[in-house]
């Protein structure tokens, strides 16, 4: 099991379909537009995971906002995904993860091919933070911090997943830019 979620993590760290790395962010200037009032409070803590398990062991219900074109809803998605691999391992049944998974991305399908069949009972990541990048109208890329709780790969790590315009969104990729420690 410890080889199966190994073999996971490299795969996420070898496998980017991606030529060309998404275009850095603009800086922090560019992104400030207003002024907060002083009734506003300013926090760097991630927003909840909103995906909500439809059963007690069943797979997550995709949240509204997961739906939406939006860099929040790009991290939605993001966060979407990652309860469902924890549903995953947690049954078994890896349900629609390969749905919302482009037919190239290979980490997705080492992602998913590597949770066990009669599942683990346990969450295999939580996000602690994830922040969205709108790429024109039909791409974003979201880049989570992740706290592996199973396996020799267990710790904080941070993952970029490359989406393109889908029904809701598709994964084109998943790149590990620093393993778990």
């Amino acid at each position: 099991m410890i080889v199966a979620v190994t073999l996971a993590l490299m795969v996420v760290a070898g496998c980017d379909t991606q030529g060309d790395p998404a275009p850095p962010p603009p800086s922090q200037d560019a992104l400030t537009t207003t002024t907060p009032s002083d009734d506003v409070v300013a926090t760097s803590e991630a927003a909840p995971t909103t995906a909500e398990p439809t059963e007690a062991d069943g797979p997550p219900t995709m949240p509204e906002e997961a739906k939406e074109k939006t860099e929040a809803g790009a991290e939605a998605f993001v966060e979407y995904w990652i309860e469902g691999l924890n549903s995953a391992y947690k049954t078994g049944d890896t349900g629609d993860l390969m749905d919302y998974s482009s037919d190239q991305c290979g980490s997705c399908s080492g992602l998913v091919s590597a949770v066990p069949k009669s599942g683990l009972g346990d969450d295999y990541m939580r996000v602690k933070s994830a922040e969205g990048l709108l790429i024109g109208k039909e791409r974003a890329s979201v880049t989570t911090e992740v706290k592996v709780l199973i396996g020799e790969g267990k710790g904080l790590g941070v993952i970029v997943f490359e989406l393109s315009d889908g029904d809701p969104w598709m994964i084109e990729s998943i790149t590990l830019k620093s393993e778990p420690s």
